[in-house]
């Protein structure tokens, strides 16, 4: 296998001090002097992935120029993927640039540092306080950031992420979580930080600083500023959401309070006409509210009287036709015709006392069940009181009981 390499580090395998090999020949043959003359020697970096290996240049008329092991290369993983190989040395090229950064502040820096759980790019000291910086240039799955964070914010009083372009899917992860991600352009050296309504806002990396406070750009004030606001404008609005739901409870509540009181007011009404109404004297009955035949007092005191108050009933006929009426007595057939047109055309509800008549109450027993199980009315105790109810109606008793 040939090598393709043209990334290496300088006079040490662990060491971060990256050469890259000039694409042209006349260039490859300078460096190469350069390095004999300095006794310096390049080797395949343990920090980008490589295998510690010694290196050398080979820059012939034919081949572009390359980086060859000088023993078998069969052994090492950059030398069989060149992509990997660019990735590797790019991180390490991002974190000499960042130590070389943090040096010129006067912080102390451990790269590479190993820790319980695992190792960071970078690990800083700010007095009594440490600080990490870990660098992400390419993707990452959620489960395995979310593991690496927790291990490093364990580790560190503060933990900062520089994410590449290649790991913006991480960055945008971060933002949605915290509000902030920092973004790196390190070929440029500049710093960037995202907002929803303005975009990256980038800075050099020279005008950006480390301190006890954590990790400082000039755009991380506004960035801070416009999450906050964001923050309190959301629980503002959910705020405002939760009154109204808790007044729509209130109000249904309210409303649902009122209809018992009204149904249970109205069954005690109608209990009462109809305990009394057997005894009262039959009156005139004249035409009523809606076109209705009402009377002047009380429930009629026969099956005839119902009729004559209703004379359409005598030739309704529901849809389903009489046949459900086949356990109903035959001296009965009339009455049950009769309050399923009632129960079907004149009201919606009201207890089942209300057809408790002479000529009726004696089968209303088989009425009712025969009109429950044909599926025309639903029977519900409420308050101490068996009511029946249309389906799909929501009417009430109509009031003319009244």
């Amino acid at each position: 296998m040939v090598d393709e390499l043209r990334l290496a580090v300088r006079n040490d395998a662990d060491g971060d001090r990256v050469f890259r090999l000039s694409a042209d020949r006349a260039g490859a043959l300078r460096s190469k002097d350069e390095l004999r003359s300095q006794g310096t020697h390049l080797w395949c970096s343990r920090q980008a992935g490589g295998c510690g290996g010694r290196l050398q240049i080979n820059a012939g008329e034919v081949v572009r120029p390359y980086l060859k092991h000088t023993t078998g290369a069969g052994s090492c993983a950059l030398a069989a993927d060149i992509t990997r190989a660019e990735h590797g040395y790019e991180h390490l090229l991002v974190q000499h640039t960042l130590r070389s950064w943090l040096e010129d502040q006067g912080l102390s820096v451990v790269l590479e540092k190993t820790i319980h759980g695992g190792r960071v790019d970078l690990l800083v000291r700010i007095e009594e306080l440490t600080h990490v910086l870990e660098v992400q240039l390419t993707p990452i799955s959620n489960e395995r950031w979310q593991a690496r964070d927790a291990v490093y914010r364990h580790a560190a009083h503060d933990v900062t992420w520089l994410y590449g372009p290649r790991a913006e899917s991480a960055a945008a992860r971060e933002q949605a979580l915290r509000g902030v991600a920092v973004h790196l352009d390190h070929h440029q050296e500049r710093i960037g930080i995202a907002e929803a309504s303005t975009g990256t806002s980038w800075s050099p990396l020279s005008a950006c600083r480390l301190d006890r406070r954590g990790f400082w750009t000039p755009g991380l004030d506004a960035a801070i500023a416009a999450h906050e606001a964001a923050q309190r404008k959301e629980l503002a609005d959910r705020h405002v959401r939760e009154a109204k739901e808790l007044q729509a409870r209130l109000e249904a509540a309210a409303a649902r309070r009122r209809d018992e009181e009204q149904r249970a007011a109205e069954d005690r009404r109608i209990q009462e006409r109809a305990a009394t109404v057997a005894a009262r004297p039959v009156e005139t009955l004249v035409p009523g509210l809606g076109g209705l035949l009402l009377p002047l007092e009380g429930y009629p005191r026969s099956l005839a009287q119902w009729v004559s108050a209703h004379p359409d009933a005598s030739g309704w006929a529901p849809p389903q036709g009489w046949a459900f009426l086949y356990d109903v007595p035959d001296d009965a057939t009339n009455a049950a015709k009769f309050v399923t047109y009632l129960v079907t055309k004149i009201y919606g509800s009201g207890p089942v006392t209300m057809f408790a008549i002479p000529g009726i109450h004696e089968h209303l027993d088989h009425i009712v069940d025969a009109l429950q199980a044909v599926g025309l009315i639903h029977l519900r105790e409420h308050g101490g009181t068996m009511r029946w109810e249309r389906p799909g109606s929501a009417m009430s008793l109509r009031a003319d009981l009244s």
